[in-house]
């Protein structure tokens, strides 16, 4: 657990539950799991970062769910540490997150 921690992984999905059957393959095919509440209770990560391209950025309304989503998996863990929530957020030509 405490090597998890030490990791900032992405995963595709635009909730931490229930993503896009497209988005379950993605990470089956590169993390081994299905979500991310899966990636944090297998993985034991200590940090998400979003990514419009992973699908996790469509609107502030999801982005909320998506973070609250993470932190209830995280919180169910054994040890009880929320995650780290981050993206790369550039405001030039790359820019993440949005106008509301």
């Amino acid at each position: 657990e405490k090597v998890g921690q030490l990791f900032v992984m992405r995963v595709y999905g635009h909730t931490a539950t229930d993503p896009d059957q497209a988005d379950v393959d993605a990470n089956l095919e590169e993390l081994g799991v299905r979500d991310a509440a899966e990636l944090i209770s297998t993985y034991h990560v200590g940090g998400i970062i979003y990514f419009t391209w992973a699908h996790n950025t469509r609107d502030p309304h999801q982005i909320a769910g998506l973070s609250n989503g993470i932190q209830r998996a995280s919180l169910g863990r054994r040890n009880g540490l929320p995650v780290l929530i981050s993206t790369d957020q550039e405001h030039g030509i790359v820019c993440r997150v949005g106008a509301p």
